[in-house]
């Protein structure tokens, strides 16, 4: 996901929440970084872990327990 596509997704959840906010309704973005998905080559991830901080890059499972639990409330 982009920078501008993140800035989009957590300024659309700051707007949706306001509303439900005095409720005590919450609203959840997730809006994760540079992943190991299938789209990747071969030759475009040391390019990639080159700039991410840790230098690994994370999996659909590394997400997917965080959206479970923030569903689950």
């Amino acid at each position: 996901m982009s920078s501008s596509s993140k800035a989009v997704l957590e300024a659309s959840a700051r707007s949706t929440a306001l509303a439900p906010a005095p409720r005590g309704a919450r609203v959840n973005a997730v809006a994760p970084g540079h992943g190991q998905i299938g789209w990747m080559d071969e030759e475009a991830l040391p390019r990639v872990r080159r700039i991410v901080p840790m230098g690994t890059l994370g999996a659909p499972s590394d997400i997917a327990g965080a959206v479970v639990f923030l569903a689950s409330q």
